[in-house]
């Protein structure tokens, strides 16, 4: 995650050139497909969709023998770059001191394949206290973990880690969001398998299984299938999760909270088979280290709503620059505030920045500062280290503007459209003063997320590229 691309001249050009052309924007008013009232709206509901991330996934590509497969080769471009698994490996015996059974996926026997459904037993749900048996309600057969081992670890591939930086921080205050106070613990509860061609399980809302749990991961296991595709519901937004296509080349994996409705859809050919997890909130044991990114933005629930936004004409037609608050407080102002972020954005800020990057948009995290008069906002070039400003400043002759010239390279401007409202302040620039007296006065700032959208003629298909 970053800007490799667009390093900080190229991305501080296309922002200057962006801001210049949103000036005639706001002349030209023709030609509108949406009502300025639906377009309002529609940013209020962006809004909105930024504040509550309820779900996340991502993808893991298979390596070795499967390199050399025709398919696998073809559809290697979809998976995540860096983040690879040798094939899974299945071990499992139905009674104690049987020998016990491997399996390979994706699956190196059909037969032995077909003998570990058969030592599954059939999968029950919980409906209020009880585990009830209702095939046209849940149509898969399932194995508990004691009776079955496996090679892959979600640990081994950061999925714990990075669920923790997008699901943890809704439930925690802001004093344990800005310490990274919490952590997740996870603990494998079955292995899943519906069958073509009719498993499946209609909508249902997950039986916690203690105080502690907030939620469930998922992790589809390379196997070929056909349907079957995982929706996830929550206040009226959907997160949906089609495996199918990467079925026998990739390990494919999601997860959200406990209350967040959900369904799988008919699998109509193939085996589709899910290790399920239950995560627990507990407190972190060592020393929080950065993640590996391999959050897939498309998972994301704010990923459809925002790129039907792009999509309208009347979405900045020529262009402009959305501006977001991050929602969680870092220390953007500190020396090494360029190498944390973005790498270091967690929650809803997480979200933002990987969907509006993976849609084609050019991304940043820039500096606001607060001493701003009306709408003109003062947005630093870069990342700044707090610093102190030696030149006495006379407020009888000179401005802040002034005194950023030469201190805090800035672009002061009103042309940014804000989706969210200012919250985590952290210091950027002490200079003193004087008029009757010296003093020594201050300035603050805000971390912002700002991308930059491009004309409608030019973003279209601008997603499909990315």
């Amino acid at each position: 995650m970053g800007n490799k691309k667009t390093g900080p001249d190229v991305f501080g050009k296309a922002l200057e050139d962006t801001l210049a052309g949103s000036k005639s924007e706001r002349r030209s008013s023709s030609t509108r497909s949406l009502s300025q009232t639906a377009l309002l709206e529609a940013y209020n509901e962006l809004e909105k969709r930024i504040k509550r991330p309820f779900a996340c996934g991502g993808t893991i590509n298979i390596t070795d023998n499967q390199d050399s497969r025709p398919k696998a080769k073809k559809q290697k471009r979809n998976a995540i770059p860096g983040k690879t698994s040798p094939p899974v490996r299945l071990f499992w015996a139905t009674e104690t001191g049987a020998t016990a059974h491997k399996l390979v996926l994706p699956a190196d026997s059909t037969s032995v394949l077909q003998k570990l459904i058969k030592d599954c037993v059939p999968a029950t749900f919980g409906r209020g206290k009880k585990d009830v048996l209702d095939p046209e309600y849940r149509r898969a057969v399932k194995m508990d973990p004691n009776n079955f081992a496996t090679s892959f670890h979600p640990a081994n591939f950061g999925i714990v880690e990075n669920v923790e930086r997008i699901l943890l921080p809704r439930i925690n205050t802001e004093k344990q969001n800005s310490l990274g106070f919490r952590k997740l613990r996870v603990e494998l509860y079955s292995l899943n398998v519906y069958s073509g061609p009719s498993g499946l399980f209609r909508k249902h809302v997950d039986t916690p299984r203690s105080k502690s749990q907030i939620g469930s991961l998922v992790v589809c296991l390379p196997s070929k299938f056909k349907g079957g595709r995982l929706t996830v519901q929550h206040a009226r937004q959907h997160s949906k999760f089609d495996w199918s296509t990467l079925s026998d080349a990739a390990i494919q994996w999601a997860a959200f909270y406990s209350d967040c409705k959900h369904e799988i859809e008919t699998v109509t050919e193939g085996e589709r088979l899910t290790l399920t997890y239950n995560l627990y909130v507990t407190e972190p044991l060592g020393v929080f280290s950065a993640p590996n990114n391999i959050i897939q933005p498309k998972s994301l629930p704010l990923y459809g709503f925002l790129e039907g936004l792009i999509a309208e004409p009347a979405f900045m037609r020529l262009g402009g620059v959305l501006g977001v608050y991050c929602s969680h407080a870092y220390p953007h102002s500190s020396e090494h505030a360029s190498d944390m972020l973005p790498i270091g954005l967690k929650g809803a800020d997480l979200v933002v920045y990987s969907v509006l990057e993976s849609l084609g948009m050019k991304v940043k995290v820039l500096p606001v500062l607060n001493k701003n008069q009306g709408p003109v906002k003062t947005v630093g070039k870069k990342l700044w280290g707090c610093s102190m400003n030696h030149q006495e400043v006379d407020w009888g002759y000179y401005t802040i503007d002034k005194l950023l010239d030469g201190a805090w390279d800035a672009y002061r401007t009103k042309d940014i459209t804000w989706i969210s409202n200012p919250k985590h302040l952290e210091l950027a620039l002490a200079y003193p003063t004087y008029g009757n007296e010296p003093s020594l006065d201050t300035a603050y700032s805000y971390a912002a997320i700002l991308a930059i959208i491009p004309p409608f003629d030019q973003r279209s298909g601008s997603a499909e590229s990315s």
